[in-house]
Formats: structure tokens, C-alpha cells, sequence
């Protein structure tokens, strides 16, 4: 089963307005985690979960698939887990693997990294404290059960 790399990457950034489209060392900063998951063996699919039509051309230019972000989920104190929901949501309706979640704005280094935390995670599995509905979300994302 294939890695689905997701990247939630929101418009309305207050502290670096528009921060996923600024360029750092000539390119956009999304184009960062794309590239690293691309690189990726296990990673079959990357998807970016944005609200805003410049991230998503962006995102496409880079090869990342997109999906739309309702803008209720766009908002300044919108947590990750309801966007990570809707993503899965969306993803059920096409065959999909197991997810990955990549925050934009993490340091990426060689590809081995992402592989390695997914590894993590799931060697570290028991040691997590979480609430049944993100335990349970946890479940479906890193185990496709």
C-alpha cells in the first residue's frame, strides 16, 4: 500500500502573510514539501489541502494533487485533526494508502526523513496519549484500518 503525503496549507497567514507563495532561495515555500515527498519511494500521492487558488495552482505546478478546503476549516484557530478529517473524507472516495501528514513549515531533509517518522510513530504507537476520535483517526491514517 502506497503513502498519501498530505500537506495542509492554509491562505490567510497572519504572521507571514501569504507565506506558502513567498519565495525562499527562488522557490515557493510549499513547493519544499512537495518536492521532499515526491522524492519519497513509499509515497505514492501528494495531496495539499488548501482554501486559497494561488496555493492550489502552486501546488499543481509542483506535481501535488489538491484538495479544495472548505473555508470553514481555513480559519485562524482551525486545529489540524478537523482538516486531516476532511482530507480522509474526500480520499475515501477514490483508492487511496496510508497517510502522512507533512506541516510545510517542518525543516525537511533527505527523503529517508519522512520515512523514518512514519516508522517512528508507529514503533512509538502505545506510547501516544490521545482522545478516542484522534486515536481513532491515527488508526485509519497510519494503518489503513
Amino acid at each position: 500500500m502506497r503513502v498519501v503525503a498530505i500537506i495542509p496549507a492554509r491562505g490567510g497567514s497572519k504572521g507571514v502573510p501569504r507565506k506558502n507563495v513567498k519565495l525562499l532561495a527562488g522557490k515557493p515555500l510549499i513547493s519544499y514539501p512537495i518536492v521532499a515527498a515526491k522524492s519519497c519511494k513509499s509515497v505514492g500521492r501528494v495531496v495539499v489541502s488548501t482554501e486559497d487558488e494561488e496555493i492550489a495552482n502552486v501546488a499543481r505546478t509542483y506535481g501535488a494533487e489538491v484538495i479544495a478546503r472548505p473555508a470553514e476549516l481555513a480559519e485562524d484557530e482551525t486545529p489540524t485533526l478537523p482538516v486531516l478529517i476532511h482530507v480522509v473524507k474526500e480520499l475515501k472516495k477514490t483508492k487511496w494508502g496510508r497517510l502522512h501528514l507533512l506541516e510545510h513549515y517542518i525543516n525537511y531533509g533527505p527523503p529517508k526523513g519522512v520515512k523514518i517518522s512514519l516508522s517512528e510513530v508507529k514503533k512509538n504507537w502505545h506510547k501516544l496519549q490521545m482522545d478516542p476520535l484522534r486515536k481513532r483517526l491515527m488508526q485509519l491514517l497510519i494503518w489503513g484500518k
